[in-house]
């Protein structure tokens, strides 16, 4: 609403659809600043973006912003960034758009600060050149989104910002408060860079990841999932190598309350296959999900809910959530599957495992375990299918 373009054209406009037009956008730009303070006063940051040569420059409410000390307004010129003409014969051309930024954060804003260095009205100084095209009509549309050079620009200083200030850390991911209990990872033995969280990408305490493999390695010995055989056996039964592992390690606490969590996983499912066979996890599609839960809330035709909770006919949804499914499914009798030992087990060089029951990661696995509780709902507990 502030822009020149908007000034010329709102003299061949109404005065009084006009007037009303202003005072709605000043209502909004009052309301911004006013977050934009209680950003500053509360230790947060703000960006605001108008064209460098917008009317809203001169409002009161922006000026008392840029009286705060700490707050700024630079000039970046849009065509240093990638910002160009996206259809028609002059696409490719330069769109300089003069663009003002202001914030509280200034390694920010010195990632903000490109100008154009070309002759008005003749070459860009970017890097392929090309001369300006108006921002106006269509183009002056297109240009309303920020190139990606800009984008990264302004991630980039804001990681710059936070880094300045000791919120980000090397080795986490996303905004941490200052604290000066904080442990430098660098100085500590604990942590030694080699395991990462598989989600968000943390640096793990390698103590508590050994911890948390070892609980899992146990559970695969208890469970029965692998026997043992010499590493040659595989080759030599199925003409190839045993199949690999690797570890997906995850805090699902957090850094106060640690709780971490290691799945040993095989990567047969991304290895090439040239077997022709069709795999799929069992997973019912939501039009299935939804039908269930239509027919336990609503009449259809002849169909009536029970909701007499005492009625052996009554209308029940019931959920399960198994642990580690899929290990509970065998394998068929005759197939054989090798795969890797972990570094951690002691026989990891000259052994590898057979598997006895699926194990994630595994091809036959979704299938096998569709097939184990499908059999024992229709066979034991008498469901039909």
């Amino acid at each position: 609403r502030w822009c020149s373009w908007q000034g010329l054209n709102d003299v061949k406009r109404d005065p009084a659809v006009v007037k009303e037009e202003h005072e709605k956008a000043k209502v909004h730009l009052q309301f911004a600043a006013q977050v934009y303070r209680e950003q500053v006063e509360g230790g947060r940051f703000f960006l605001h973006e108008h064209p460098e040569f917008a009317g809203s420059w001169n409002e009161p409410c922006i000026n008392d912003l840029l009286e705060i000390a700490e707050v700024t307004r630079v000039r970046a010129d849009q065509c240093q960034y990638g910002q160009s003409v996206r259809h028609g014969t002059l696409e490719g051309s330069p769109v300089k758009k003069p663009t003002g930024f202001m914030s509280n954060a200034p390694k920010l804003l010195e990632k903000l600060k490109l100008k154009c260095t070309g002759v008005p009205g003749e070459q860009c100084s970017r890097p392929t050149g090309g001369r300006h095209v108006t921002a106006s009509g269509r183009v002056a549309k297109d240009a309303a989104r920020y190139p990606s050079k800009l984008c990264r620009a302004i991630v980039r200083g804001m990681i710059n910002e936070m880094k300045a200030r000791g919120m980000h850390r090397p080795g986490e991911e996303g905004l941490h408060a200052v604290c000066d209990e904080d442990i430098a990872l660098e100085t500590d033995e604990r942590y030694s860079g080699k395991h990462r969280d598989d989600i968000s990408g943390q640096v793990l305490r390698d103590d508590l990841v050994r911890e948390a493999r070892k609980v899992e390695l146990d559970y695969f010995c208890a469970k029965g999932v692998w026997v043992k055989r010499p590493k040659s056996e595989a080759r030599q039964r199925t003409g190839k190598g045993p199949i690999s592992v690797r570890w997906v390690d995850v805090n699902k606490g957090d850094d106060i309350n640690p709780r971490y969590r290691s799945r040993l996983v095989a990567r047969q499912l991304k290895a090439h296959d040239k077997s022709g066979a069709s795999f799929f996890a069992p997973t019912p599609p939501l039009e299935a999900l939804r039908t269930v839960l239509s027919l336990a809330a609503t009449s259809v035709g002849d169909w009536r809910p029970c909701y007499d909770p005492k009625s052996e006919y009554r209308t029940q949804i019931s959920l399960m959530d198994i642990s580690r499914a899929y290990f509970n499914a065998k394998l068929d009798p005759g197939e054989l599957t090798y795969v890797q030992l972990p570094e951690e087990d002691e026989d990891s060089e000259t052994k590898c495992g057979r598997l006895v029951r699926h194990m994630y990661g595994t091809r036959a696995a979704a299938d096998g375990w569709q097939e184990e509780y499908s059999t024992f709902l229709v066979e034991e507990l008498k469901f039909a299918q």
